[in-house]
């Protein structure tokens, strides 16, 4: 990064509220709730996270997240109905924060 490009920097950062355990694998809202999916396979243990704006993004229905998360999760296995029942999945929402450099110098009075 050069000098001059400083100036345009900004900063984004998300804040994770709301923490629930979800009563089944389809128990969250799509651009509500980001999830963090875990389950056991044969030989390990799988999780992962989406935060909540990646699957209306993305453009996903609950099945197609679902799936992806899965294999973000590096599970290779089938994909079935009864590995969906086997999730354990924890629902949250997030606050965004967003600072620009101009922001931020303003803040640390520099």
């Amino acid at each position: 990064m050069a000098q001059k490009e400083i100036p345009s920097l900004a900063v984004n950062t998300s804040f994770l509220t709301n923490f629930e355990d979800g009563k089944n694998c389809y128990d969250w809202t799509i651009g509500l709730h980001g999830i963090t999916i875990k389950f056991d396979g044969s030989y390990d243990n799988y999780s992962a996270t989406y935060l909540p704006e990646v699957c209306k993004e993305q453009g996903w229905n609950k099945n197609v997240c679902l799936e992806t998360l899965i294999r973000k999760s590096g599970y290779r296995g089938r994909i079935s109905e009864h590995l969906f029942e086997r999730i354990q999945l924890t629902r949250y929402q997030s606050v965004k924060a967003k600072m620009t450099y101009d922001e931020y110098c303003a803040y640390a009075k520099i």
